[in-house]
């Protein structure tokens, strides 16, 4: 990327941030502003997926995961396992058979011209994701009935031009353009969780069912969702799920074939996840500054050895865990939409993650700035501390990490507390957003404030 389109890029995304938290804050700012800012970070993006198109085939790294996709996906049209040992060390994917229809989709395009499709796809979902939060939250709060709406319909605190604030915070995130960029499952992800939700409100099981078994194709992401499936009358979507999820899996290869592939995938995911392997969460890892979660944290905290940390990983998500489905299914339960912005959260520290699994913390950024701009007294300022941990985590610049580890290693007793305290930082400020929303979602509010014009 040339240095005036970098520089654009940043000033861009600075701009973004920063006008979605003062909306978030309830500052008075002419519609004319942010749709300027607006207007600027479509011309980056726009102008960011001219470059990745221009320099495709000169620059391995571009649509990197999607011809991982793209090779398995020509295996399956060309009934080859894409499980196989041969395979697998020339398309290392990790997805779970369900995933292979929506690969050999993929393959039905040449390379090229199946990323370029994609990247506008993705781009589009980015676009739609923070509206279709709205509208999903929205849903999801009528099921509370009228008297538990959570201080007033979150839709009230959410104008217009503070869902374009915040859609192009989002359009224009690193979490967001790195999932273009290397042609990742993220936002598909994000979009069909984010759709199942709100079909459950609207009491479609089936759809609702057919939609979470889509999302195995971000599995780690997909399965603390179904916290929010608890309820007896989501019976009809778990089975939906079951059959749909079978359906994926026997689409795409010999049933017979079926049991060996499932057992295989826990033992690719250990083979990429060994010491200088891409998924190695230790200095040793190719891509190891992107990461999050316990595992991650870890061992920049300072721990070394990988039994200890696997189990304090296990350790740490069903404590998490625990904590969550308390919060969401327990005799105090958070209101719906509040349950659905920390299951987000939380799926994001769900084992293994990268940052740009982190678009789908659409659903708590909406949340939280939606109750901010209601909200008075503490939970307003809580929703608005939220808003803004999780803007931060979607701008988590992998390359600015990269040179403070870089650094870092040479700071003696300062660096290994910059490497305890800054490079982890995704993950302390997901688990403080988890805080600050719980916070704030029991918070007694003095007054409920309407957004002001």
């Amino acid at each position: 990327m040339n240095f005036d389109l970098a520089y654009l890029l940043y000033l861009a995304k600075a701009a973004a941030v920063l006008i979605a938290v003062a909306l978030t804050l309830r500052a008075r700012i002419k519609p004319a502003v942010v749709w300027g800012i607006a207007g600027m970070v479509g011309v980056v993006v726009v102008c960011s997926l001219y470059f990745l198109f221009s320099a495709l085939g000169a620059d391995p790294r571009i649509g990197m995961d999607y011809r991982i996709f793209w090779g398995a996906g020509r295996d399956v049209w060309a009934g080859v396992n894409p499980y196989a040992p041969d395979r697998f060390a020339e398309h290392p994917f990790l997805q779970p058979p369900s995933a292979l229809p929506l690969f050999a989709a993929f393959a039905l395009l040449p390379f090229p011209l199946g990323y370029i499709a994609w990247s506008v796809l993705s781009l589009v979902a980015a676009i739609v994701l923070v509206p279709l939060a709205l509208r999903t939250l929205s849903a999801q709060q009528r099921l509370d009935g009228p008297l538990a709406a959570g201080g007033g319909a979150l839709s009230a605190g959410l104008p217009e031009v503070v869902l374009l604030a915040l859609a192009s915070a989002l359009a224009v995130s690193d979490a967001s353009m790195l999932t273009t960029g290397l042609g990742q499952l993220s936002l598909l992800a994000a979009v069909v969780l984010a759709a199942a939700l709100a079909a459950q409100a609207r009491g479609w099981p089936v759809a609702a069912g057919a939609l979470l078994a889509l999302a195995t194709v971000k599995v780690a992401t997909m399965l603390p969702f179904l916290l929010l499936f608890g309820r007896r009358s989501d019976w009809r979507a778990w089975a939906a799920m079951g059959v749909t999820t079978l359906a994926l899996c026997l689409a795409a290869g010999n049933p017979l074939d079926l049991p060996a592939r499932l057992t295989v995938v826990p033992e690719r995911i250990g083979q990429l996840e060994a010491p200088g392997q891409v998924n190695d969460y230790s200095f040793e890892g190719k891509q190891t500054d992107s990461i999050l979660g316990f595992e991650h944290a870890f061992y920049r905290l300072g721990l070394r050895d990988r039994t200890v940390i696997k189990v304090g990983q296990y350790a740490a998500v069903l404590l998490l865990g625990a904590w969550v489905g308390w919060q969401v299914l327990g005799r105090d339960r958070l209101p719906r939409a509040a349950a659905c912005s920390l299951v987000a959260l939380y799926s994001t520290v769900f084992l293994y993650h990268r940052n740009y699994d982190t678009v789908i913390l659409a659903l708590p950024l909406v949340y939280s700035a939606g109750r901010a701009r209601l909200a008075g007294g503490r939970a307003r300022w809580l929703f608005a501390a939220c808003a803004t941990a999780i803007l931060l985590v979607l701008h988590l610049n992998i390359d600015l990490l990269k040179t403070v580890r870089g650094l870092s290693l040479e700071w003696g007793v300062w660096g290994r507390i910059v490497q305890a305290v800054v490079l982890p930082y995704g993950t302390w400020l997901i688990l403080l957003a988890m805080a600050l929303l719980v916070w704030g979602a029991r918070a007694k509010e003095k007054t409920c404030l309407p957004a002001p014009a």
